[in-house]
């Protein structure tokens, strides 16, 4: 475990031995979902001034930071890639998850591969100055990152991707952050090594912020104004346009957090609100399902639709590092590196032991979004000012900020479905019907693994789709047409070939229908 792999766990720890039980968070009473006084930009309103953002982007350094750590095991692959004879070791979903850029074999590129190609065509259509590229990275991830890089590049073959800066010379490979696997707590509360795991997103807030004050690491950038992009390894759209970019240095923004609206697909999902603690004090937070569902206000919370965290955020040096020298000096350091440390998580997860046993183990994590809201809170609180301002992306814009894979479906959907399209160019994704995306519910297990989510929905057309629920054993949909709100329920005891019954049937959609599959196996629509 390096320094700041430390530094974090011992604040990890730390929160942990406090012991700390956070105030219970009612809404109406110290939870609120009217922002006021937090300052929040609509993205329609910095589009007004597009030329003049895009302008000013043209000339900063960008510096993008592809959070690749973790193994993403929520979603299961193994299918997946012994079919395309991949590594049989699962790294982060950006390593794992491929799309096709062309019909040969080796036109199969992964989605962390798409990230790169996508950041050197911004600098080809002069969106952004330079760009140093960061890839940060997990134990499980760190050797696929590595082949990628030493890859022939697709848009070059006489290159590979870490020596591309002969032929751009403003794309640089600069570096690669590793987050260390912690030591976890066993049932005694005692630490053990016997399970490791990552402690979370949170870990790369944490090292881009104590970057920024104690000026380690940070690129050699050519150009006034660096500004810094933490986005999600898997999600082609976790890159802020030059909109966005030039909006943040035009207006001296130190750090700002992309959110969008939440919608019905987002129920679960954290919610920024507004909390005040029995002193009067207002700060920033986020509001998570499970504590809504804690204080029995599920319903309220899932029925408002507020501003939706992204887990994609900018920092702006020229602005955000004087502001962080500001704050550690009048708190002191070691009140500045406890501001930073996230909400501390708790995540318990069993184990089984080499002699049969199951262990249960406490993983100690944070999220991103409560770190940079908690240095949000100690800088209003020192200064009565705010440091983190949100850009909110309305519906029609979302997925080109916010495209995630966090479920196999997501993956059909996103690079395999006529529901979106892979640009060859840009490598960026075209929403083929922008601010709807549809809301699904596959309650069977054999839906978690991407190769059966291929499979099963091969051809299968979800333009129009607004709600699909299958529930019971799996069906599979080749080739067909679905639309509207769709319900599936599969009452027999095994896997149904709708296609083929459909066929049968001279049958090809589905739309606004309920389907009912007997247990001899007989469709009733209505």
């Amino acid at each position: 475990m390096d320094e700041i792999n430390q530094r974090y766990f011992d604040g990890l720890i730390s929160l942990r031995k406090n012991n700390k039980k956070s105030d219970r968070l009612i809404i109406g009473e110290n939870i609120f979902f009217t922002l006021n006084n937090v300052p929040v930009h609509s993205y329609q309103d910095l589009k007004k001034k597009e030329a003049t953002y895009s302008k000013i982007a043209k000339e900063c350094s960008l510096w993008l930071k592809k959070a690749q750590g973790g193994g993403g095991t929520s979603i299961k692959r193994d299918s997946y890639l012994k079919k395309l004879r991949k590594s049989e070791h699962l790294g982060a979903k950006g390593t794992d998850l491929y799309a096709k850029l062309g019909e040969k074999s080796e036109d199969l590129v992964s989605l962390a591969e798409l990230q790169i190609l996508q950041a050197v065509e911004s600098l080809s259509l002069n969106e952004f100055g330079e760009i140093f590229f960061d890839d940060l990275v997990g134990v499980e991830s760190q050797s696929a990152i590595k082949k990628i890089w030493g890859k022939k590049a697709w848009i070059d073959k006489n290159y590979s991707y870490d020596s591309l800066n002969k032929k751009y010379q403003n794309f640089h490979k600069f570096k690669e952050t590793l987050q260390a696997r912690l030591p976890t707590l066993d049932n005694c509360g005692e630490l053990t090594l016997k399970r490791q795991a990552p402690g979370g997103h949170a870990f790369f807030a944490f090292e881009s912020l104590l970057s920024a004050v104690e000026k380690k690491s940070l690129p050699p950038a050519k150009f006034k104004s660096l500004v810094s992009v933490i986005g999600n390894g898997e999600d082609l759209g976790s890159t802020p346009d030059g909109i966005v970019i030039g909006w943040v240095i035009d207006e001296k923004i130190p750090i700002a957090m992309i959110t969008t609206e939440k919608t019905e697909i987002d129920l679960k999902g954290g919610q920024i609100v507004c909390q005040k603690n029995p002193n009067g004090i207002t700060r920033v937070t986020i509001l998570e399902q499970a504590q809504a569902k804690e204080a029995g206000q599920l319903e309220i919370f899932e029925k408002n639709h507020g501003l939706f965290n992204t887990n994609v955020a900018t920092f702006n040096y020229e602005v955000l590092v004087p502001k962080l020298f500001r704050l550690r000096d009048k708190i002191g350091f070691e009140a500045f590196e406890k501001a930073i440390v996230p909400t501390l998580v708790s995540n318990k997860k069993s184990q089984k032991e080499e002699d049969g046993e199951i262990q249960v183990y406490e993983q100690l994590e944070g999220a991103m979004g409560s770190t940079l809201l908690n240095l949000d809170a100690a800088h209003r609180f020192a200064f009565n000012e705010p440091l983190v301002h949100f850009v909110n992306i309305e519906r029609q814009n979302r997925t080109r900020f916010f495209s995630p894979v966090k479920t196999a479906f997501d993956f059909f959907m996103l690079f395999y479905s006529d529901r979106f399209s892979l640009n060859q160019k840009t490598f960026r994704l075209t929403d083929n019907r922008p601010g709807a995306l549809p809301l699904i519910n596959l309650q069977d297990p054999y839906y978690m693994e991407v190769q059966n989510i291929l499979d099963a929905f091969e051809g299968t057309e979800i333009l129009e789709l607004d709600h699909l629920s299958i529930v019971g054993p799996p069906v599979t949909l080749n080739g067909l047409k679905l639309q509207g709100k769709v319900s599936i329920l599969n009452s027999s005891e095994s896997l149904v070939n709708l296609e083929k019954k459909f066929r049968e049937k001279g049958l090809k959609e589905l739309k606004n229908q309920s389907l009912r599959i007997t247990p001899q196996g007989e469709l009733i629509i209505s």
